[in-house]
C-alpha cells in the first residue's frame, strides 16, 4: 500500500486562482493557520482477505459460512528404475572340435558334417538380492558374436529360451563363419521381449539358452589348438515391469514440508484450533508388500524451535507413524499386474489421536517430515513396472474455530508526507506544519479487539519513530453468541497527534512504515472466523499549516 499525500499544493494553487481576479495589487496574510483534512486509507477488510493465496493453500467454507483452509503438499518416491536396475549379462563358451567329433592334425572331408548341441544356464547377478522371475523389456540390446579358428565352415545357432518374443516363440540366430579371421557377430533389439529367467519355479535370475554348433569339411586339417568362440552380450537393459522377489528394499523419498502461509508474517501467536486435522494419503503403485516410517513429523516456529507430533489416548496410530516400539503402517499395495491400480493408505492425526493441538499453538510457520519405505516382497509374483511411485499426499485442514489469545501480524507500507512549496517570483510565503493527526475509524465484526502500532523507517530500515504512544484500541470486538459467532458491529474512532517537531524530523527522513497489528481475544474465548466478518478502516489526515507572507498578482515586482 502506497499513500502519498500532496495537500498544500492545492490551496497554494488555488489561492494564485483567487489573486488573479483580484484588483487590490497584493494580498498580506498574517497567522493564517488553516486545518488541511485528506482521506489516506479507506478500505473493507473481509475474512477471506485475510487469507494469504499461495500454491499450497486452499479454503473452503462449511455450511455456516466458517471458513476452513487446506494446506497441501505432494511428494513421490523415485522411479524404481533410477535403483531397482537389470545389470549387464555376459556368457561366454568355447567349443573344441575334436569334442565336438571333427578330425584335428588331418584333412576334415568335405563330404564330413558333424553337430552338437548344448544346453547351457548362467547365473544373472542382480544388485540387492532382487530374484527376477521374468520381465517385460522396454529396449536393451543382445550381440552374439561367433570367432571360428577352424578352417572349415561353421553353422552356429543359439536359441535363447529366456528370450520369448511377441507370438510366445523364443529367440532363435543363426550365424555362418567360413574359417576367415573376422568373426561373425548378430545384434538384436529387445524391445518388447519377454526375458523369462525362471527355471522351473526352483531358481531364479537364470538366463537359459542352447547353442547347434554344425562343422562341415573343407578338405583341409584343423590345428589342435583351434576353437570355436561364443560370446553373448546384454546390454542398457530397460524394463516396462519386472516381476519376482524384491527382497528387502528401501524406497528412496524426498523430504516434504507445508509453508503455513497464513501464518508468514506472524510474529507471535496462539491460536488454539479446535478441530485440526493432519491428512496423509498414501498412493501405491509397487505390487508389493511395503510399510511406511515417518521419521520426521513437526512444526517449526519463526523462533526455529521444533515441536514432535505425539500421540495421546489409547490410539497408536501416531506412534506407528513414528516408528515408536518399531511399528511400521502397511501400505495397500495392486495385485494384478494386468490390471494395475493405485492403492491408498489413508491416516489421519487430530485432537483425540495425537498433540496436533499444541503443535499448531503457537502458530507454526512449516510442517515437517521426511518419511521412508520399506519393501519386503514375499514369494515370487510380486512386481514393479517402469512407473511405479509411492506418492504422499499430505493436507492439513484448519477450521478457523478455537481459541485466539494473541496473534500478531507485521506488514511494511511506504508512505510520505508533504512539504510547504518554497517562496516563487509571485508570492512570499513561509509555511510551516505546526502538527498532523492522524484519525482512525473502524467498523468491526470480526469476534477480537485489533491493536495496531506503526513504526516510522528510515532508508536504512532503522525505526526513527512510533505511531502510537498509549497502545490505544483500533477496532472493538463484536459480541458473540454461545457458538462464538458474531452478533453485532461495533464502532470506534481515535486521533494520534504527532507535533511540529516529530513532523519535521518524520517528513525529512522517513521513507515507509512497518505495521503491527495485534489481534487480542479475551481469556481466548473460542471464536469462529466466518467468511461473512468485515472490518471497514478509515484513516484521515488533518495538517496544521502556520501560513504567512504576501501574494502578489501576475506581472507585479
Amino acid at each position: 500500500m502506497k499513500s502519498k499525500i500532496y495537500l498544500i499544493a492545492s490551496l497554494i494553487f488555488s489561492m494564485f486562482l483567487l489573486v488573479s481576479c483580484l484588483k487590490k495589487p497584493e494580498i498580506h496574510l498574517v497567522n493564517w493557520k488553516p486545518v488541511i483534512a485528506a482521506p489516506v486509507i479507506n478500505s473493507t477488510l473481509t475474512a477471506k482477505s485475510l487469507i494469504k493465496l499461495a500454491k499450497n493453500l486452499t479454503y473452503t467454507f462449511d455450511d455456516k459460512n466458517l471458513i476452513i483452509l487446506y494446506y497441501q503438499d505432494t511428494i513421490n518416491t523415485a522411479l524404481p528404475s533410477n535403483y531397482l536396475l537389470i545389470p549387464n549379462i555376459n556368457d561366454s563358451k568355447s567349443f573344441n572340435p575334436e569334442l565336438l567329433g571333427a578330425p584335428i592334425a588331418s584333412p576334415m572331408p568335405f563330404s564330413m558334417t558333424v553337430t552338437s548341441t548344448n544346453s547351457y544356464k548362467t547365473t544373472v547377478n542382480v544388485d540387492n538380492n532382487v530374484k527376477i522371475n521374468y520381465s517385460n523389456l522396454k529396449s536393451g540390446n543382445l550381440e552374439v558374436k561367433i570367432v571360428n579358428e577352424t578352417p572349415q565352415n561353421v553353422t552356429t545357432t543359439v536359441t535363447i529360451s529366456s528370450l520369448i518374443n511377441s507370438s510366445g516363440s523364443p529367440l532363435i540366430l543363426t550365424i555362418n563363419t567360413n574359417g576367415s579371421s573376422l568373426p561373425g557377430i548378430v545384434t538384436t533389439n529387445l524391445s518388447d521381449y519377454k526375458l523369462d529367467l525362471n527355471d522351473q519355479n526352483v531358481t531364479y535370475n537364470t538366463l537359459k539358452y542352447s547353442v547347434k554348433v554344425s562343422i562341415v569339411g573343407k578338405g583341409v586339417s584343423t590345428a589342435m589348438s583351434s576353437l570355436i568362440k561364443l560370446d553373448i552380450k546384454f546390454t542398457d537393459l530397460k524394463y516396462k515391469n519386472i516381476v519376482g522377489n524384491f527382497g528387502t528394499q528401501t524406497i528412496p523419498v524426498a523430504n516434504g514440508e507445508n509453508d503455513i502461509n497464513i501464518f508468514s508474517k506472524t510474529i507471535k501467536g496462539d491460536f488454539n484450533f479446535k478441530n485440526p486435522e493432519l491428512r496423509l494419503t498414501f498412493f501405491n503403485s509397487y505390487g508389493t508388500p511395503s510399510q511406511f516410517i515417518i521419521n520426521q513429523l513437526y512444526g517449526r516456529y519463526n523462533t526455529s524451535a521444533n515441536f514432535d507430533l505425539q500421540s495421546s489416548g489409547s490410539d497408536v496410530k501416531v506412534d506407528s507413524l513414528l516408528n515408536r516400539g518399531n511399528k511400521n503402517v502397511n501400505l495397500n499395495y495392486p495385485r494384478d499386474l494386468l490390471n494395475l491400480s493405485i492403492q491408498t493408505t489413508n491416516f489421519v492425526a487430530n485432537s483425540s489421536n495425537s498433540n496436533l493441538t499444541k503443535l499448531l499453538s503457537p502458530a507454526p510457520k512449516k510442517l515437517v517430515y521426511q518419511f521412508s519405505v520399506g519393501m519386503k516382497s514375499v514369494g515370487y509374483n510380486n512386481f514393479i513396472s517402469e512407473n511405479s511411485k509411492l506418492q504422499l499426499y499430505s493436507q492439513m485442514v484448519l477450521p478457523l474455530e478455537g481459541g485466539l489469545s494473541l496473534y500478531v501480524l507485521s506488514d511494511t507500507t511506504e508512505l510520505s508526507l508533504p512539504s510547504i512549496p518554497t517562496p516563487t517570483t509571485t508570492s512570499s510565503i513561509n509555511g510551516s506544519v505546526d502538527g498532523i493527526n492522524f484519525r482512525i475509524s473502524t467498523e468491526n465484526k470480526f469476534p477480537f479487539d485489533m491493536k495496531i502500532q506503526g513504526y516510522f523507517l528510515d532508508k536504512n530500515n532503522l525505526i526513527i519513530d512510533s505511531l502510537i504512544n498509549d497502545g490505544s484500541l483500533m477496532a472493538i470486538k463484536a459480541e458473540t453468541d454461545l457458538d462464538g459467532n458474531s452478533i453485532n458491529t461495533k464502532s470506534q474512532q481515535i486521533d494520534i497527534n504527532i507535533d511540529n517537531l516529530r513532523y519535521q524530523n518524520l517528513q525529512s527522513k522517513m521513507k515507509k512504515m512497518v505495521l503491527q497489528s495485534s489481534l487480542v481475544n479475551e481469556n481466548g474465548k473460542s471464536v469462529r472466523v466466518l467468511s461473512t466478518y468485515t472490518l471497514k478502516f478509515l484513516m484521515g489526515v488533518a495538517i496544521n499549516a502556520n501560513l504567512q507572507g504576501t501574494l502578489k498578482s501576475p506581472g507585479q515586482q
